[in-house]
């Protein structure tokens, strides 16, 4: 987003040159809570259309409910993608979650945070006893596109096996959408090796959950090492 001399990669006009919307997309855990200002700024700075999907790891609820009732920055709109008097996160326990920022530059900035609903079972459920889920799945309807931002292992239940997981959510907001438009699922990793889960959960999506439809599976830090022409 910044790019410049100070930066190892070059600045977004050269990665995508031209004006068109861009989508990016960044690991999970790959910021902290406090990283938020820095980056809403330079969001805010671009002067083309941006979505930024971007995790911020294991946080207290309660800092991001004070996130979402703070007033500064007010030019960017806050929201949290479900209903904290529905269905409450608990203050006092962490959430695993990422940021998603709409950016327009001649109309409105908006971010909202969104939580992982699915733990990873080797260390997260483990290892982290105050780590509690979301229960709700983000699905942004666009004008050319339904896009599902999710985090990790969010991604590897498949809905023939899994009822209620965020696959099987996610098959049925689609179900009564047209065929004929496109659906994009996004998924925001931390992988440290081949896991026979993602081969399956990539399988899933692609002819189960989006068959008959123009769409794409897109997961940023994956370390699928045995990619396969179909």
């Amino acid at each position: 987003l910044a790019g410049g001399a100070a930066h190892a990669q070059p600045a977004l006009p050269q990665l995508v040159p031209g004006a068109a919307p861009v989508l990016i997309v960044a690991p999970e855990y790959a910021f902290g809570s406090p990283d938020w200002s820095a980056i809403n700024a330079m969001v805010r700075g671009a002067a083309r259309p941006i979505i930024l999907l971007a995790g911020f790891g294991a946080t207290w609820a309660q800092a991001v409910l004070d996130w979402s009732a703070a007033t500064e920055d007010g030019s960017t709109k806050r929201h949290l993608s479900w209903n904290q008097d529905a269905n409450p996160v608990s203050p006092a326990m962490r959430v695993n979650g990422g940021w998603c920022w709409i950016h327009e530059p001649e109309g409105d900035t908006h971010c909202i945070v969104y939580l992982k609903n699915v733990l990873q079972q080797a260390v997260e459920a483990v290892q982290l006893p105050d780590l509690q889920t979301g229960e709700i799945i983000l699905h942004l309807s666009c004008g050319d596109i339904d896009l599902f931002p999710l985090i990790c292992a969010d991604l590897i239940q498949p809905a023939a096996q899994h009822a209620g997981s965020p696959q099987a959510r996610i098959r049925d907001v689609l179900a009564p959408i047209a065929a004929g438009r496109p659906a994009l699922v996004v998924g925001s990793l931390l992988q440290h090796g081949f896991n026979a889960n993602w081969e399956i959960a990539v399988n899933a999506l692609l002819n189960t959950v989006l068959v008959g439809r123009p769409a794409a599976v897109a997961l940023c830090n994956i370390a699928h090492d045995r990619p396969r022409p179909d």
